[in-house]
This record gives structure tokens, C-alpha cells and sequence, in this order.
């Protein structure tokens, strides 16, 4: 699945030494782990935080040690007033 757009709040946000940004994206009743690479984390306007609103838009991907999917940002647009 490509192009999803999925908005809710930042959460479990980890930087790891490679540059890749990993969090939960949740509301109310959901949540889906979501991975940022270096590369698409490099044009942000700036680093997300936890409890960030945001819209997130990207793939989805599966995570093959795990057997886990998680959604593939491509985009992270914020919203709301920062």
C-alpha cells in the first residue's frame, strides 16, 4: 500500500545513531509503529517530539524480524500550532 496518509500524536519517539526517527503514531482507540529514514528525516522543517500532532504520509511496510508492519514516512507534515 503506498501514498497513506495517517494523522495522530507522536509517541515512543527514538533517534537511533543512524539517523532513522522511530515512533507510535496513535489517537483515541489505534496506534502503528512508523519509521522515518535518515534520508526523508534530513528535509523536516524540524525534528519532531513527543506528543507532536502530525500528519504522516508514506508506505506501508513489513518488518520482517518481527513479522510486524509499520508505516513507512515518507512525509511528516505538522499539525496544529507548534
Amino acid at each position: 500500500f503506498r501514498g497513506i496518509s495517517v494523522q495522530g500524536e507522536i509517541s515512543n519517539f527514538k533517534v537511533q545513531t543512524s539517523g532513522h526517527l522511530y515512533f507510535q503514531l496513535k489517537d483515541a482507540g489505534s496506534q502503528v509503529s512508523a519509521v522515518l529514514f535518515k534520508g526523508s528525516a534530513a528535509g523536516l522543517a524540524r525534528m519532531p517530539k513527543e506528543g507532536d500532532q502530525v500528519i504522516a504520509v508514506g508506505e506501508l511496510g513489513l518488518y520482517m524480524p518481527r513479522g510486524s508492519y509499520q508505516l513507512i514516512v515518507r512525509e511528516l507534515q505538522f499539525v496544529g500550532v507548534g
